[in-house]
């Protein structure tokens, strides 16, 4: 029969160990000790000592065959090496000898951490945090429809955290982190927003939750007994995971599940690191969920655009460039967040897709680049964990094109610099440009020990923390003008609890300036604040490093001409005018074209265009208002090759900053 595998990827080894003793109880105990571990703080003997044998058999035992931990999506490496963070989780937990009192000391002591307001009292904080949290567990079984019996049942869940009557014995040691066993719960966290409800509804609430539950883990177990069903533990950050360009199953993944990362990490980053997992079958999705981002956009009027503004691309440049094409959204059965869904263009017929010229291309990205790289620095951007449009830096920018058009990427991105970047944009162009390279790059990975400015850190914690380079060195303090920055970047691995920031250069820099410094930054909302002062980049531990993503496959052929792009923006740049330029394109449903006026286009002008004898006639009428006298219009014919249909040329954009003019060509039907 067919083999179902499952992968479940944390970047938190105790998350994932979590998720192995869970299972390992679905094998091995009663359906009421997996519900009891999943969703309570105390633990009556028998379900504590069945999660104390799961754990130690986790921890010093071989694990069962359907069971195993890899550092990849691809399996290879040591499976030892991959199992030991996991089974340190567990052996910490099945040693641990905090008793259940401690650990309810520990989760009120939280909730008065977590309830801290300096508008109101603690006490009045602390109770409000109580009334949201019932209300999102409430939110999730319907609400004010809901039996009175139900809602006093889910009030003391949620104030007490245990579901199971007593009497309880131990704490369920699953819920502390490991190595230090440290309790730092969601007091919000509730078995209700994760686990529909069963019949029949005048049962008790833990009775209404086996009846979803039970079956479904009844199955899975036997799955697991008959080696039909498996499941790899893969830990790590989920961006490295999955753009890491080690081979997964050549046919791609059936389902990805995101859960809700993409609220931390951006739908538009989330997506393009799946986009080279997903089967092209008819079924195969991708699911995303959004509840903080989500919330800041409804209360902005938003919900409806959520998906498109979060990704900042249009469907049809999305199914263009990462061949995904959006299903649908709806919320969440708990009211407070939005599930989305993608399906693989290929194999979907509804899927809106670009016959892009270059020209198009640029200016359907411009607007993305504002607000990925030139917006960076914007004062409007501090608070950018709370920014709901939150998409991403400029490597998703740089990220995408390499994944949508790796041919013509750094084409793309040159011209975007050149004429959407402005200063601040050009601050980011090493980032940008080493991951798009033209030619194959050698790149060297440095490591930056930023633990000494803990403290200065401390005041920016939810501003972005940036690398910055200088010729000098610079000093602690703000950098309002910028002025001794040479570069940005914006992507880089920080590792919080070591203070290292890890980061990227080619090596050709490293080479050609010797006194290059680095310091490390948090933009706030006076400037840039110099949190870290300098250290000369010679002297930073260095590696080679590859820099490879996984691509999509088979590649893409966009076919683009970009003889008109690369001369974009050079006349607003101090070159001269090239005159009129045209670039076709023939792409298997028209031709594209792209024509690069002399200068800019007025604002009152009109433009023109018609198809005469397999010639495009460009005409650009200017208007006794321009305060141009009598200038004569300016025409210009673009030769168009054999095929090309008569009649109008269709989906025209332009800017008229740039001077510049895209449009499409119906082929011939003896053509096409």
């Amino acid at each position: 029969g067919r083999q179902l595998r499952f992968v479940c990827n944390d970047g938190n080894a105790s998350m994932l160990a979590r998720d192995a003793v869970l299972l390992h109880l679905a094998v091995n105990a009663t359906p009421e000790a997996v519900l009891a571990v999943w969703a309570d703080h105390a633990l009556g003997s028998a379900h504590a000592s069945a999660l104390r044998a799961s754990c130690a058999a986790l921890a010093d035992e071989p694990w069962p065959d359907w069971l195993r931990a890899t550092a990849g999506l691809s399996g290879s490496g040591s499976e030892a090496a991959a199992e030991a963070p996991l089974r340190e989780a567990c052996r910490a937990w099945a040693t641990c000898t905090m008793t259940l009192a401690e650990m309810l000391r520990a989760r009120d002591n939280l909730l008065n951490k977590q309830g801290i307001s300096s508008s109101v009292s603690s006490s009045q904080a602390v109770q409000s945090l109580v009334r949201y949290s019932l209300e999102l567990s409430m939110a999730a079984v319907g609400g004010g429809s809901s039996s009175k019996q139900l809602k006093k049942e889910i009030g003391e869940y949620v104030r007490v955290g245990s579901l199971m009557p007593p009497p309880h014995s131990a704490p369920n040691i699953t819920l502390l982190l490991s190595p230090s066993l440290q309790y730092c719960s969601y007091f919000s966290s509730s078995i209700v927003r994760a686990l529909p409800l069963g019949d029949p509804p005048s049962a008790p609430l833990a009775k209404r939750l086996l009846a979803t539950l039970a079956p479904q883990l009844t199955t899975l177990a036997a799955q697991l007994r008959a080696g039909s069903t498996s499941v790899s533990l893969v830990l790590g950050d989920v961006l490295t995971v999955a753009t890491d360009c080690s081979p997964c199953p050549s046919e791609g993944f059936d389902y990805i599940d995101c859960s809700n990362v993409a609220d931390y990490l951006s739908v538009s980053s989330v997506l393009q690191a799946c986009a080279p997992l997903l089967s092209a079958a008819p079924h195969a999705r991708v699911r995303l969920e959004s509840m903080t981002q989500y919330r800041l956009a409804r209360s902005a009027g938003h919900a409806k655009t959520f998906a498109q503004d979060t990704t900042g691309l249009s469907p049809a440049v999305l199914a263009t460039l990462l061949r995904l094409h959006f299903v649908g959204a709806c919320e969440l059965h708990t009211g407070d967040g939005l599930r989305m869904e993608w399906a693989s263009a290929d194999a979907s017929a509804q899927a809106d897709r670009m016959s892009p010229s270059a020209g198009s291309l640029l200016l359907e990205l411009s607007p993305l680049f504002t607000r990925l790289v030139a917006d960076q620095l914007s004062p409007r951007k501090v608070m950018y964990d709370c920014e709901w449009r939150q998409m991403g830096g400029p490597i998703a920018l740089a990220h995408l094109l390499k994944l949508g058009t790796p041919e013509h990427a750094r084409a793309l991105i040159d011209a975007l610099l050149r004429t959407a970047g402005g200063r601040h944009g050009a601050l980011f162009s090493w980032e940008l440009t080493m991951h798009t390279p033209r030619s194959e790059l050698a790149l060297v990975s440095l490591t930056l020990d930023a633990g000494s400015s803990y403290s200065r850190l401390r005041r920016h914690a939810l501003n972005p923390l940036l690398i910055a380079l200088s010729d000098a060195p610079m000093s602690l303090g703000l950098e309002k003008q910028l002025d001794s920055v040479k570069q940005l970047l914006s992507s880089f691995h920080w590792n919080e609890d070591s203070g290292l920031a890890t980061f990227l250069l080619p090596a050709s820099i490293l080479a050609n300036c010797p006194s290059l410094h680095v310091a490390l930054c948090a933009l706030g909302t006076d400037g840039l604040d110099v949190v870290l002062a300098s250290r000369r980049v010679a002297g930073l531990p260095s590696l080679p490093q590859a820099a490879a993503w996984r691509a999509l496959k088979p590649p893409l052929q966009l076919g683009l001409d970009t003889s008109v792009l690369d001369q974009v923006g050079v006349a607003a740049a101090g070159q001269s005018s090239p005159g009129w330029l045209a670039a076709v394109a023939r792409t298997p449903s028209c031709l594209a074209v792209d024509i690069l006026a002399p200068s800019r286009i007025p604002a009152a002008a009109r433009v023109s265009a018609c198809i005469v004898d397999g010639a495009l006639r460009i005409t650009v009428h200017y208007q006794d208002n321009l305060g141009e006298g009598d200038r004569e219009d300016d025409s210009f014919l673009v030769q168009l090759p054999a095929g090309a249909a008569e009649g109008q040329p269709v989906g025209t954009k332009m800017s008229r900053k740039l001077g510049l003019i895209c449009t499409q060509v119906a082929l011939s039907s003896a053509t096409a």
